[in-house]
């Protein structure tokens, strides 16, 4: 007998910002369950504490076209950051609050919790009594890189994962270096392990058909740094790249730097505004759209990430995609993410990364990696990646 599969869109139907890294996947999952299923889609309702049904049109009007929408103009993310989502589209008029939803013998897959909302917890935990619970783990940051987060989050983080987790029929995580955090955290609390499923990402950036050109962006080569700003993306490592290679005598390209601007990042930050032999050689672009983005990726010389750790690695992928030279650092799952075809260096050694961005600096040389890349590597589609997603639930549950 087949299960109904709910898919619970509670973050993202909250969210008022672009739809980068978590809400990405959230979009690209989201958008698969509703042209190719007759999945069922569920909120948190704060006010009832309980779930309740979004009709399929809102799923379309309020998340699927919402990607449209932010294209339009730079006016549209300062509304973004303004305004509730419902408010920023103004596709429909908000609906009446449905009633709470019993949910019973179905499949519920989380794409991204509530982890801050008790009340959601509990729900949580209450529906995986009469339902399959499947929850994607994108990363255990706040539990494993605890210095790389503001000290309110490990332990509200760690409550949840502990109450949810255990009640999954199964977790879904995004990299092989994710599975194992997960699996060691629980082995660790002593509490129950359920199946623990990988996952890869897709590699496209959102609305890859467009691209237009920042207009802010000199008219120079420039490398590429993709990544929200903040300590755990290790950004000051750029910083003191590039000047070591100015001591060696060696003229860097232009970085450009696209990412918002994050937590634990002053000194960075503060470095570029007021040293003045380098604050013209790195650029931060904190608004970018997708179509933007993929100029960047497009105009690119080379892509660099310096995380000292990620659950993924997105941008080294979506670098990838794209037929980049990139360097990465060689830390958690950056190696899954780059495989054979990035060259990595330690995110603690500013020589290594100076000795790659010097050997790529070199046209000849960059231009034989990149044809190697357009060989070999095998793009992952966020269609091809979904539809993954979606049959490793469904085989492991042993919904027909």
């Amino acid at each position: 007998m087949t299960k109904k599969t709910w898919v619970d869109v509670s973050h993202i139907m909250g969210w008022s910002g672009r739809l980068t890294g978590i809400e990405r996947v959230e979009y690209n999952l989201i958008k698969h369950y509703y042209q190719h299923t007759d999945a069922g889609f569920i909120e948190w309702d704060h006010t009832s504490k309980g779930f309740v049904p979004v009709e399929r049109k809102q799923i379309k009007s309020i998340i699927l076209d919402r990607n449209s929408a932010q294209e339009t103009s730079a006016e549209t993310a300062v509304l973004a950051k303004k305004s509730k989502l419902r408010n920023i589209l103004g596709k429909t008029k908000k609906p009446k609050k449905p009633e709470k939803l019993d949910i019973n013998n179905g499949i519920v897959v989380v794409l991204a919790g509530l982890w801050d909302k008790q009340s959601y917890i509990d729900a949580v935990v209450k529906i995986s009594n009469t339902n399959d619970l499947v929850h994607i783990v994108y990363d255990l940051i706040p539990i494993v890189q605890k210095a790389f987060v503001l000290d309110f989050l490990p332990p509200i983080f760690e409550n949840y994962m502990l109450a949810i987790l255990p009640k999954c029929e199964l977790i879904m995580s995004i990299s092989d270096s994710t599975s194992r955090d997960v699996g060691e955290f629980l082995t660790a609390k002593k509490v129950k392990k359920p199946p623990i499923v990988t996952f890869h990402l897709g590699d496209e950036v959102i609305r890859a058909e467009q691209s237009q050109r920042p207009q802010s962006l000199p008219n120079v080569p420039f490398a590429l740094s993709v990544g929200t700003i903040e300590s755990r993306k290790n950004h000051t490592l750029l910083y003191y790249a590039y000047k070591e290679l100015m001591q060696r005598g060696v003229t860097p390209p232009l970085l450009i730097i696209a990412g918002k601007r994050g937590w634990n990042t002053s000194d960075f930050q503060y470095l570029l505004d007021n040293d003045k032999s380098i604050s013209s050689s790195i650029k931060i672009l904190d608004t970018m759209s997708d179509t933007q983005l993929k100029w960047l990726y497009e105009n690119a010389l080379f892509t660099i990430t310096p995380s000292f750790y990620e659950g993924w690695g997105l941008p080294v992928a979506e670098s990838l995609n794209y037929g980049k030279v990139t360097l990465s650092s060689n830390t958690s799952s950056m190696t899954e993410a780059g495989s054979d075809f990035a060259d990595y260096f330690s995110p603690y050694s500013t020589d290594a990364l100076c000795n790659l961005v010097e050997k790529y600096l070199d046209s000849s040389t960059r231009n034989t990696k990149m044809a190697k890349i357009k060989k070999g590597h095998v793009p992952l589609s966020w269609q091809d990646s979904s539809r993954i997603f979606e049959s490793a639930i469904n085989k492991h549950i042993g919904n027909d």
